[in-house]
């Protein structure tokens, strides 16, 4: 996937998330076709889940979550990770 592509992506998933409300730090990790969804202290269902919904809705493949704040409250913080489909077609063709 080259890097227009994929900043393309970046920019769209900022669009949706914006539209709901849901201000996270949107960027690509470096490797191919993968965007990551940084939400810091949002709520797990308003913020988390609606944006995993949203971005895998986009075409996304959920990958992980790496919790980097967490208080037992309903809120933390995370980077949600996500494959987008040309990218995960290609790996899935190399193995």
């Amino acid at each position: 996937m080259s890097n227009n592509k994929i900043y393309k992506i970046i920019d769209n998933v900022n669009k949706v998330l914006e539209e709901h409300r849901i201000y996270a730090d949107v960027y690509h990790t470096g490797l191919p076709g993968t965007v990551c969804v940084e939400i810091n202290r949002g709520d797990w269902k308003h913020e988390h889940l609606r944006a995993k919904w949203l971005v895998t809705e986009m075409g996304g493949s959920y990958i992980s979550e790496n919790v980097t704040f967490e208080d037992g409250s309903d809120c933390y913080s995370a980077v949600h990770t996500f494959l987008f489909e040309e990218e995960r077609q290609v790996i899935s063709n190399e193995i």
